[in-house]
């Protein structure tokens, strides 16, 4: 995981004293491996609680073990591209461009973050549920559209709407034997909280993806994936979080082909021998 790249994610989750420990690891994340607690609370204008605080918030145990974690990110380390944002001005070829750096780094971006405990955990959840109820607003549901056509061809057995109305029909019937995943960005979609609430009250297991940052979905759901928080100002279809939600997900399914490849491989060859039928 890229340590700094993590610091900025979580960012806006930190109080005002923690922004200063952390302004100074993004800036001067190669002295820091070399500084004490004292020290960086003393540069930073802070408390050593202070920098313990935001050591804890990052999940580390001890200043030490997010030194080397940094220590172990430097020798990648890959510069940053800038000006991604396409502008009015821009010629066609600018604009494939800058889409396909947008692209490539957050899926990067993606990669880097991962946790795989979290990963492994949602692959449990969904794998050795009875149903999987999806559930998605907007771009969120054509995230939700792909893996429920991915999990269904497998022999999962998928609940998905994209009447909201509907789905929210659907959910009388979740049980504690059922997984929901719930997909919201921004991880504050007034629907998309509803549906966890409901889905956790009913005692299924509950998997959240959404963005860094403190939001209702992670609050909520048992399990909470996270997207690099990559949108800009003009979210111009919500290109790179579409696209890094449905690699998230595409892992997810790979993962789970990957335990039963040989029932699985049966099940899509039958699928596309029917699907064949039809063309022929």
């Amino acid at each position: 995981m890229d340590i700094v790249l993590q610091i900025k994610e979580e960012y806006r989750k930190f109080t005002k004293s923690e922004k200063k420990v952390a302004d100074y690891f993004i800036e001067n994340y190669k002295d820091a491996i070399n500084e004490s607690i004292q020290s960086i609370a003393a540069t930073t204008d802070t408390s050593p609680a202070t920098v313990i605080r935001f050591v804890k918030a990052l999940k580390f145990d001890g200043l030490q073990q997010l030194k080397l974690a940094i220590a172990a990110d430097m020798d990648s380390q890959k510069p940053d591209i800038t000006d991604e944002i396409i502008h009015p001005k821009d010629g066609l070829c600018e604009i494939v461009e800058k889409n396909k750096r947008n692209l490539v780094k957050s899926i990067e971006k993606l990669y880097a973050l991962m946790d795989m405990d979290l990963i492994e955990k949602s692959i449990d959840a969904i794998d050795l549920a009875k149903k999987v109820y999806l559930f998605g607003v907007g771009a969120s549901g054509i995230v939700c559209y792909d893996i429920n056509y991915k999990l269904s061809r497998i022999g999962k057995d998928v609940v998905f709407n994209n009447d909201i109305h509907l789905q929210l029909v659907n959910l009388n019937f979740i049980t504690k034997e059922d997984a929901c995943v719930c997909v919201s960005y921004s991880g504050n979609t007034k629907e998309t909280v509803l549906v966890a609430e409901i889905a956790k009250k009913a005692g299924a297991k509950t998997v959240g993806i959404c963005c860094y940052g403190k939001n209702e979905l992670s609050k909520i759901c048992d399990i909470t994936l996270r997207v690099p928080h990559d949108e800009r100002e003009l979210r111009l279809g919500a290109i790179s979080s579409r696209n890094t939600t449905l690699t998230l997900l595409d892992t997810i399914y790979l993962a789970i082909t990957h335990r039963h490849y040989p029932e699985v491989l049966h099940d899509i060859e039958a699928t596309r021998d029917l699907i064949k039928r039809l063309r022929d």
